[in-house]
This record gives C-alpha cells, sequence and structure tokens, in this order.
C-alpha cells in the first residue's frame, strides 16, 4: 500500500504528468494481484461535493472509497514539490480498462449502487477513484468492497486522492517508511481521516486547511492521462473513463460541466433520487427543451431550490444553474438511473452502456469491450439491439460466446 503526498507550489494550476510525474510514478506503484495486464480495466471516477469546508453529517462527498489494511504507509520526500513517488521497488500496477470517478442516500438505493458498483467494478477490472476521505458516498463505496469475497476485493483498485488540509493529525504522514494508524472519523468538525478500504492514496497540499477542492486539479489531469495516454487491447484503444453521481453538492456540478465539456468527453451517469445535484441533473435533463433551454417557470423553480438546497447567493445560484443548464444539453452524455423506473437495469448496467456510448466506438469496438468485460448481456442489449450486427464485419475472437 502506497501513501504519496504532492505539494503544489504557489500558483501552480497544472502540475505536470507524464515523463518523470504523477503517471509514471502510479505506473511503478505496488500491485496487489491486479488484473490481468492483458486487458486493461476501465476507470471511475467519482467527484467531490462539498463547495468549501467539510460537508454536514457527513453528506456531500462525492467521491468513492477504496482498499486499505489497518495502518497506511508512508513514502514521502521531504514534503517539497516534487514529493510524487510511489514505492519505487514494486511490482507494475496494471491500468484500468474502465476508470470510474465517482460522486450519498436511501437504503434501498444504497444498496442497489452498491451492488451495481461492485458487479461493475469486479468484472471489469475497473480502478475506483475517490476523494478517499471518510466521509459521504466514500462509505458507501467502502461498504460495497466489504460485501465482497477477499478474492473478489483484491483485484479491485481503489485510489483515493485527498485534501492534506482536510486531514486530521496529517503531520503524522510526514517522513518515509512510517506506518500510520486509521482514525475515526466524527461527522461533526473541519477535519476528517482516510477511508481504510483504499488501495493507494495521493494527499495534494496546495495550502488550504479544512476546505475540500485543494485535489480536484491533479484528480482530473490524472484521469486525463490515463484516458488520453495510456492505451488497452494491444494499444489500439483509450482507457474509457465514466463519472458516477451520488447527490452531491454545488462543487459537483462543477466537475461534472468539466467532464461533458472537456476534450475528451466523459459520460456521466446521474442517480436520480439520491439528492441535492444528482436531483437537480435528473430535473434539468427532463426538462431542458431541444434548443438547450428551461421554461421560464421550470428555470424559476430549479433556481430557488438550488439557492434552498446550497445555501448560497443569488449570483452564485445563477452561476449554478447556467451550469446545470449547460451539462443538460449533453444530453448524450448523460445517463439518469432511476430505482424502479420499468424497464431499468442495474446501476452497473448503466454505468458500463454509458462507458460505451461515452466512448463515440464502432460498433466493433463496443462488441470487443462487451466481451473483453464479459457482459454478453450488454453486447445483446446494447450492441446487437441498436441494429449494429450487419456492421460488425469482424472482430478479435474473445473465446466462444453464444450471443443470439
Amino acid at each position: 500500500m502506497g501513501v504519496t503526498r504532492y505539494v503544489q507550489s504557489k500558483g501552480d494550476q497544472s502540475p505536470p504528468i507524464g515523463r518523470n510525474g504523477l503517471g509514471d510514478a502510479l505506473s511503478t506503484a505496488t500491485s496487489h494481484n491486479c488484473a490481468n495486464p492483458s486487458t486493461h480495466p476501465p476507470s471511475l471516477t467519482m467527484p467531490s461535493s462539498s463547495s468549501s469546508g467539510a460537508p454536514p453529517n457527513g453528506v456531500g462527498s462525492s467521491t468513492p472509497s477504496g482498499l486499505l489494511p489497518n495502518g497506511a504507509t508512508t513514502n514521502n520526500n521531504n514534503g517539497g514539490p516534487d514529493a510524487v513517488t510511489v514505492t519505487q521497488n514494486s511490482a507494475q500496477l496494471v491500468l484500468p480498462t474502465p476508470l470510474f470517478s465517482q460522486m450519498s442516500l436511501q437504503p434501498k438505493l444504497a444498496r442497489v449502487f452498491r451492488k451495481g458498483l461492485l458487479k461493475a467494478a469486479s468484472t471489469t477490472g475497473a480502478w475506483i477513484i475517490t476523494s478517499g476521505c471518510d466521509t459521504g458516498v466514500v462509505r458507501h463505496v467502502a461498504a460495497a468492497l466489504e460485501g465482497a469475497g477477499s478474492a473478489q476485493r483484491n483485484k479491485i483498485v481503489c485510489i483515493g486522492i485527498a485534501p492534506w488540509g482536510l486531514l486530521k493529525k496529517r503531520e503524522e504522514f510526514i517522513g518515509q517508511d512510517k506506518t500510520v494508524p486509521y482514525y475515526p472519523t466524527s461527522s461533526k468538525g473541519r477535519f476528517t481521516g482516510l477511508n481504510n478500504r483504499h488501495s493507494y492514496f495521493l494527499l495534494v497540499d496546495n495550502g488550504t486547511v479544512g476546505r475540500y477542492g485543494a485535489e480536484v486539479i491533479l484528480r482530473k489531469r490524472l484521469e486525463m492521462y490515463i484516458s488520453q495516454k495510456q492505451k488497452i487491447f494491444g494499444g489500439t484503444r483509450s482507457v474509457p473513463v465514466v463519472c458516477v453521481v451520488l447527490e452531491g453538492g454545488s462543487c459537483t456540478i462543477r466537475s461534472v460541466l468539466d467532464y461533458v465539456t472537456n476534450v475528451p468527453r466523459v459520460p456521466v451517469v446521474v442517480c436520480d433520487g439520491s439528492g441535492r445535484a444528482a436531483d437537480l441533473f435528473a430535473f434539468a435533463h427532463q426538462n431542458v427543451t431541444e434548443d438547450g433551454l428551461l421554461p421560464d417557470d421550470v428555470r424559476r423553480q430549479v433556481l430557488a431550490l438550488v439557492e434552498t438546497t446550497f445555501g448560497c447567493s443569488e449570483a452564485a445560484a445563477h452561476r449554478l444553474l447556467h451550469e446545470l443548464i449547460v451539462c443538460a444539453q449533453h444530453k448524450n452524455l448523460l445517463t439518469i438511473f432511476r430505482l424502479g423506473e420499468k424497464g431499468e437495469h442495474d446501476v452497473d448496467h448503466a454505468i458500463l452502456t454509458a462507458l460505451l456510448k461515452g466512448q463515440n466506438l464502432s460498433a466493433a469496438d463496443q462488441l470487443a469491450l462487451a466481451l473483453a468485460w464479459n457482459r454478453v448481456d450488454i453486447a445483446r442489449s446494447d450492441v446487437f439491439a441498436m441494429g449494429h450486427a450487419s456492421r460488425l464485419t469482424s472482430c478479435t475472437p474473445f473465446g466462444r460466446k453464444n450471443v443470439s
């Protein structure tokens, strides 16, 4: 297990990732029985949801959790700006085929989410990237992993990218080859601890204390590096990334805006009914017109909801409303999961089909991914059922499978 602290120097808004940077450091991180090197998994990313300070009652963290034993091992330098190294004398960490990034819930939805996340990650060998903090949705991801057997759990890589200034007793992490115990986290107060179900941690220090957000830039650049620079299946296809939103705060809205507007685009799965930002996304997505606007009465309603939900000023509410509308305009990148909706599949199906939809893949490539994930059900329902069968002229064989 490894913990690395990245200290962002003053004015540094774009930490380098590439040669001798974070991407290379991660590629040499300690592996714990990861996926087969021949098929790199996808990634699922879960964004942070609080706009400033710790979320009330532990709610509002929009990133999932990972896998760690009872102590986190640090391998830091003296905290300088270039302290971006992970355990070097180790096996190579296998890159993911998809990358999951995440963003809290009623008990039934929580159970469905946990089951779906675990199934999506385990069948594809995905990495899960979270805030690493022991609050909000991270605890749901931890619960999902705890419900799995040890063999299944050890195949899932969870990376926590956490804000250094938000951690309690963070000074204990400074040094080399130290073992630091996990501390119980209270829902009250400005500071939090790390969740003990992660494989690796990156701690990001931009000088702020007691606030979320320090990790956002580094996290996005890491996800971009993985999706743009790394290849899967023999070096021809990029690693697909998907964002999953449960609940979430105002920062979640900005994160989703970046995912759907930046290049490469990242598909987003929103769990309607989980509260706050997720419900606002679902409502805007359902009501946006063909010209990309909200009807006047709906717009006033959403504006009032934004103000009361996030407790923000009128000016901030207008900005968030604009960002919501821009996100809703990208209907092809937003998948709304509604629990109990007629014909609705499970969460894992929504996540994986969003991955296929967001990658702009040919029918043959979609089929190749579905079979590589061993998800014949997705091949049947989302590749062949969409009228692509006649265009599947050739495909790399993945073994004999009956998809009729």
